[in-house]
């Protein structure tokens, strides 16, 4: 990727995120992981509580870029997006947006509940860039079963995208998160800690598997809706050039 497409994606990626619905409310991003190659994930919040979690290209930049652009509003929303497709738990919606000489493939995942959804970004060839975002959360009591949508796929600039299932336990009592995801060729298993009152759990332990070999991986999950009814959340293996990530949705 040269230098001029590098800040090409850099300046259209936080109006895409926004335009997409529940970023534009988030103002706060952080860094929250550099992988070797300078890429990794990022994390925001927002005033009212929504959340959001993703994984972009050269991360430092793109931190900064989200924002400088944080309080810019955009006339583009989910909506605008036509519905291409159903999947048991939501709508899938996709299109296209560009900035001068640079355009992305945009498909949102908007979850039934509509408190959580996850947009992916595809520069053809260039890049990707994945965000979960949820709404405002309540703190439930108790132990809830969640399920939904599963994507995984190889790290590379043009990914073969795998869908599949996930089912989740969440008890908000003793604090654990017990998750077990399958697509036809992966499968993504682990516990992690819950914080029930930030509501977002996360793990370094978990363990994804392809074909031929298994790894350890990072979770970074979060709960939206009152009571927490819906969540979301991204992950990435761990080996040194993170081969594989993906994200989920959901909801109980």
């Amino acid at each position: 990727m040269n230098l001029t497409t590098k800040y090409m994606i850099i300046g259209i990626a936080p109006f895409a995120l926004a335009a997409c619905g529940g970023s534009s409310n988030i103002s706060n991003y952080g860094v929250g992981k550099v992988f070797v190659d300078g890429s990794g994930v990022f994390t925001g919040t927002a005033s009212d509580g929504s959340k959001g979690v993703g994984m972009s290209p050269d991360i430092t930049s793109f931190v900064k870029a989200l924002n400088d652009e944080s309080d810019t509003s955009s006339d583009v929303k989910t909506s605008d997006f036509p519905i291409v497709r159903k999947y048991s738990h939501g709508n899938i919606r996709s299109g296209a947006l560009s900035d001068g000489s640079i355009s992305a493939n945009v498909t949102v995942y908007v979850d039934s509940s509509k408190d959580a959804e996850v947009i992916y970004m595809e520069f053809p060839g260039i890049a990707n860039i994945m965000m979960a975002e949820v709404a405002p959360y309540t703190n439930p009591k108790g132990t809830y079963s969640y399920s939904g949508l599963l994507a995984a796929a190889d790290r590379t600039y043009s990914p073969t995208m795998e869908y599949g299932t996930f089912t989740m336990s969440a008890d908000f009592s003793a604090n654990t998160v017990v998750f077990d995801g399958q697509t036809s060729t992966y499968s993504l298993t682990g516990n992690a800690v819950l914080d029930s009152d930030a509501g977002t759990f996360n793990s370094t332990t978990f363990r994804f598997e392809d074909t031929d070999y298994y790894y350890e991986a990072s979770m970074y999950g979060l709960m939206g809706g009152i009571g927490a009814k819906a969540t979301s959340g991204v992950f990435h293996t761990n080996d040194r050039s993170v081969d594989y990530a993906g994200a989920f949705i959901g909801h109980r």
